[in-house]
């Protein structure tokens, strides 16, 4: 399974790349939404993840919290239908 670029082929949204140039880390393309709140990617599953998929019906997640509180994830295979914002909407601040 591997993190892609465009995260929403075909659309023209600015992405931000997380942890880029960190060696130890894969660079997430990601498209920054609701005021930098929320983190948009896509990823695209090798064959080996989709036949272990089709196996066990299930996908494990991981999320470092840092000790903090865990913060609301979603995970889906519909394609993200997202409404056209201003430029100062989808800056990250």
């Amino acid at each position: 399974m591997e993190p892609k670029s465009p995260v929403l082929p075909g659309e023209d949204w600015s992405e931000v790349k997380i942890a880029e140039h960190q060696d130890e880390f894969v660079t997430v393309p990601t498209i920054p939404l609701n005021h930098g709140t929320c983190l948009l990617s896509r990823w695209e599953l090798s064959e080996e993840d989709m036949e272990r998929i089709k196996e066990s019906r299930c996908i494990y997640f991981y999320q470092w919290t840092g000790g903090k509180p865990m913060q609301p994830v979603s995970l889906t295979t519909d394609r993200p239908q997202l409404r056209a914002l201003t430029e100062s909407d989808h800056r990250i601040r």
